[in-house]
C-alpha cells in the first residue's frame, strides 16, 4: 500500500510540474522584460554625461529627452548646476565645488577647468593649465608681421571675427568677467559643428519613435482586434494602464528636456564667424575665409598629473572652417553672479524639470508594468534606436588633433621654424606645408636647420634706411619666433640673457654717442646658416626720445632659435642634458 501511495504522488508531481514551471517561467520573463526598459532608461550615466557636455542648443535637449537614457543623470546634473541649495543638500551635493559640475557636465572652460592633451587624447581636468589657443588665417599667411596668427581676443578686436549673437560681440564683456585670455576650448573646436539638418532629422526620428510607442501601446488596450491577443496574466489589461503610461511618458519628456536645458544654459557658448570683409582682396572667397586652430601646451603638473608639452593642430575637415567656438560659464554659474533674476529663473526651471521627470518616470514605470509586456519591448527598442542616433550625431567626438611633442623651452622655436620653411606662404617650392597634412606624421626633428654662423665678423653701421632688401628664410623664421613670443608672452632660457644684452647695448650706445635724438639708428646683420645656405638677419638699436633702445624680443628670438639647434645637435649625438647630471643640476640652480 505504501508503494502504491508513492507511485500516485510521483505521477501527480510529474504531471503538474510542467504547468508550474511554465507559469513560473512566464512570470519571470514577463517581469524581466517589463522592468528592463525603465531600468535601462534610468541609468546610462557616463553616456548621458558625455552627451550633455556637448549640448549647445534646445534641439540637443529635445533629442536627449525623447526615449531618454540616463534620466537620473540629467535630474542630478540639473540640480548640481542650477538647483537651489536645499535641493543640492537633498542629493548630497551641498558642499560640492562648482568646478566639479563644470568638469563633468558643461562645455565650458575656466580658471578652474581646462583641457589638455594626455596619453593620446584630449582630457578635461580640474585646474588652470598653461596652454594657449591661436587662430590661423590663410589670408595673412604672407604678412611678415603677423604670419596669420592671432589670439581670439586680438582677432575679435581687429574685426576679423564676430559673434553670431549681438550680446557676445565683445569678448572682454563676457558675463563671468574672467581674466583674459580665454581658457582654450579644445574639444568643442576639434569636432565640426553638427549640421542643423542632422539635428532636426534625429529629433524627427525620436518624435516618430516615441509617438509610435504610444500608438502601439494604445492599440493593445483599446483596439478590439488587438485587445484579445495582448492580455496581462491571462486577463484583459486594466483601462487605467495606458492613460498613466501616456501621461507619464509626456511628463517625463518635458521634465528631462527641462533638466537638459538647465545644464545647457549653465554655460555660454558663442560661435565666432569670419567676417566677409576679409575676402575683399582675395580672388577666392572660400579660401580666404578658411580659418584654422592650433593649441600650444606647455609642460603642466595639475593635481599631481603630469602633462607633456605639445603642439596640437586641429585637423582639416571635409568643409572649410569658417567659425570657431568659445564656451564659458554663464552668469548664474560664475563666481561674481550679477544676474539675480536669471539665477532665480534657472532655479525655477530646475525645480519644474526635476519634479516633472521624477513624477513622469514613476507614472510611466507603473503604466508599463500594467500593460502587456510588448509595450515595454517597444519602449526599449525606441530607447536603443535613439541611443544609436545620439551616438551618430556625436560621431565627431572621436576626432583627434595632429600632435607633436616638443621640449618645453622650444615649443615656439619649433613652430617658428616650421613657419620659416614655408617662407612666405603655406607651401614652398619643395611642397612643404606649414599646416600638417592628413597623412603627415609630425616629428620633433626641426623642419629647418637654423644656426648663427660664427666663423665671420659682423660690424654695426649707422644708417637710418639701409636694410636688407629681401626678407630671407632666416629672417622670416626669426620674425615668426618674435611674433609667437608676443602672442604667448612665455619666457624661456633665452629671455634673461636677451634682456641683459639689450640693456648692455643701450648703455654702451649712451656712453659712446650720448642721447642725441637726431642720431640715426645703428644696424647690424648676423649671418645665419639655413640648411646649406648662408643668409642674414637684421638687428638695430635706435634713439627713441633721447634714449637708446635695442629690441630685446628680436635678440631673444634669434638666441632661442640658436639654442634649439644646439639642443637638437646634442640630442642627436646622445649628449643632451639628460645624460649630464652635473650640467643639469648647475642649470637648475
Amino acid at each position: 500500500m505504501a508503494a502504491s501511495t508513492m507511485r500516485r504522488w510521483f505521477l501527480l508531481i510529474v504531471l503538474t510540474a510542467p504547468e508550474v514551471i511554465a507559469d513560473s517561467g512566464d512570470d519571470f520573463v514577463n517581469n524581466l522584460v517589463t522592468d528592463l526598459a525603465p531600468l535601462l532608461a534610468l541609468f546610462g550615466e557616463q553616456f548621458a554625461k558625455q552627451y550633455l557636455s556637448q549640448s549647445f542648443s534646445l534641439i540637443d535637449s529635445i533629442i536627449f529627452a525623447l526615449a531618454p537614457l540616463g534620466i537620473i543623470t540629467a535630474v542630478v546634473g540639473a540640480i548640481r548646476v542650477g538647483g537651489p541649495m536645499w535641493l543640492k543638500a537633498a542629493i548630497g551635493r551641498a558642499r560640492e565645488n562648482r568646478a566639479v559640475a563644470e568638469l563633468e557636465l558643461m562645455t565650458s572652460t575656466s580658471d578652474e577647468v581646462g583641457e589638455l592633451w594626455q596619453d593620446g587624447a584630449v582630457v578635461r581636468l580640474l585646474g588652470k593649465p598653461d596652454s594657449l589657443q591661436l587662430i590661423y588665417f590663410e589670408k595673412f599667411r604672407d604678412d611678415n608681421e603677423t604670419f596669420g596668427l592671432f589670439t581670439v581676443e586680438m582677432a575679435e578686436e581687429l574685426g576679423y571675427i564676430k559673434s553670431q549673437h549681438e550680446e557676445d560681440s565683445k569678448i572682454a564683456q563676457r558675463d563671468d568677467q574672467s581674466s583674459l585670455p580665454l581658457a582654450p576650448n579644445v574639444l568643442i573646436n576639434l569636432q565640426a559643428s553638427n549640421k542643423s539638418k542632422d539635428l532636426y532629422f534625429t529629433a524627427g526620428c525620436g518624435l516618430l519613435l516615441q509617438v509610435g510607442v504610444l500608438l502601439y501601446s494604445g492599440m493593445t488596450v483599446y483596439n478590439q482586434a488587438f485587445k484579445p491577443n495582448f492580455s496581462k496574466d491571462g486577463r484583459t489589461v486594466n483601462t487605467y494602464a495606458y492613460p498613466i503610461m501616456a501621461i507619464g511618458t509626456v511628463t517625463l519628456i518635458i521634465g528631462v528636456a527641462l533638466c537638459s536645458a538647465v545644464i545647457e544654459m549653465s554655460s555660454t557658448e558663442s560661435e565666432w564667424v569670419v567676417q566677409p570683409s576679409m575676402t575683399n582682396s582675395q580672388p577666392s572667397m572660400e579660401r580666404s575665409m578658411n580659418v584654422r586652430l592650433l593649441w600650444l601646451q606647455r609642460s603642466n603638473s595639475v593635481n599631481s598629473q603630469n602633462f607633456d608639452p605639445v603642439v596640437m593642430f586641429a585637423p582639416d575637415g571635409p568643409d572649410h572652417r569658417t567659425s570657431i567656438r568659445t564656451s564659458g560659464r554663464a552668469p548664474t554659474f560664475a563666481s561674481n553672479t550679477r544676474a539675480g533674476d536669471r539665477t532665480s529663473r534657472l532655479e525655477s526651471l530646475t525645480l519644474l524639470g526635476t519634479g516633472a521627470a521624477v513624477i513622469g518616470f514613476i507614472l510611466q514605470f507603473q503604466g508599463l508594468r500594467a500593460l502587456h509586456w510588448s509595450a515595454s519591448i517597444a519602449q526599449l527598442v525606441a530607447t536603443a534606436l535613439m541611443t544609436a542616433l545620439r551616438i551618430w550625431i556625436r560621431r565627431r567626438i572621436v576626432v583627434q588633433p595632429a600632435v607633436v611633442e616638443v621640449p618645453d623651452d622650444h615649443i615656439l622655436d619649433w613652430l617658428a621654424l616650421r613657419i620659416g620653411r614655408s617662407c612666405g606662404g603655406v607651401e614652398d617650392s619643395s611642397g612643404f606645408n606649414f599646416w600638417p597634412g592628413r597623412n603627415e606624421t609630425l616629428q620633433i626633428e626641426s623642419p629647418l636647420r637654423w644656426r648663427i654662423y660664427t666663423d665671420d665678423h659682423n660690424f654695426a653701421y649707422s644708417s637710418g634706411n639701409k636694410t636688407t632688401s629681401q626678407i630671407m628664410t632666416a629672417q622670416y623664421a626669426a620674425n615668426a619666433r618674435r611674433r609667437l613670443g608676443r602672442l604667448t608672452e612665455w619666457t624661456g632660457k633665452a629671455t634673461k640673457p636677451s634682456i641683459a644684452l639689450s640693456q648692455s647695448i643701450s648703455v654702451v650706445m649712451r656712453i659712446l654717442f650720448g642721447n642725441d635724438p637726431n642720431m640715426s639708428p645703428f644696424v647690424w646683420c648676423l649671418k645665419v646658416q639655413v640648411g646649406d645656405e648662408l643668409q642674414s638677419i637684421e638687428f638695430r638699436v635706435e634713439n627713441i626720445k633721447g634714449k637708446w633702445k635695442a629690441d630685446a624680443t628680436k635678440i631673444e628670438a634669434a638666441l632661442s632659435l640658436w639654442m634649439f639647434h644646439v639642443w637638437l645637435v646634442e640630442t642627436r649625438n646622445g649628449s643632451n642634458l639628460k645624460s649630464n647630471w652635473v650640467r643639469k643640476r648647475t642649470d637648475a640652480d
